[in-house]
């Protein structure tokens, strides 16, 4: 039997499920990717984690390879809405960059997870993270400073991460 799956998007970035690390990645001119095949599904060990994925080609589970774009990084938090769209694609470029070079990439571990718990209050509010608002900020650092008794050290670390990210992006 043969198998068939159409993608209407142009790209597909296939990831692993345990580190999101981009396996495959296939790009088109803007047109959508088919795919047939005498098996209905597919291995590929990735050389990050070394764990192995599976992955189907079926037209009743169109959704299996669509979850590998999937970023457990950027996904795993709740974006919803217009807002939370942008919010979420502008955290995609954010760790695109930082992942980028190995000046960048150091500050990875320490601060992207700030920015990210940042667009968090931020999509929560239905304030775009695009823009940089220092009263935005200064209440994402009093909102979390309730839950935690922050340093002043630590409030200044979350304040530098932040100011980094829209400093990057510019």
């Amino acid at each position: 039997m043969k198998h068939h799956l159409e993608w209407k998007e142009s790209t597909l970035n296939i990831r692993c499920w345990s580190c999101s690390e981009i396996l495959i990645s296939i790009s088109t001119d803007g047109s959508s990717l088919s795919f047939d095949s005498m098996s209905d599904s597919f291995e590929i060990g990735c050389p990050n984690c070394k764990e192995w994925c599976g992955y189907r080609l079926t037209e009743d589970d169109p959704e299996i390879l669509r979850a590998h774009t999937w970023d457990s990084d950027v996904d795993s938090s709740e974006f919803d809405g217009e807002v939370g769209n942008k919010n979420r694609d502008l955290l995609w470029q954010y760790k695109t960059l930082l992942l980028k070079s190995d000046s960048t990439m150091k500050h990875f571990e320490n601060e992207f997870y700030v920015v990210k718990e940042y667009f968090e209050f931020l999509t929560l509010k239905g304030i775009d993270a695009s823009k940089k608002d220092e009263k935005s900020i200064d209440g994402f650092i009093e909102d979390l400073d309730g839950y935690y008794d922050f340093s002043i050290n630590k409030k200044n670390l979350f304040r530098r991460a932040i100011n980094r990210f829209y400093r990057l992006c510019e």
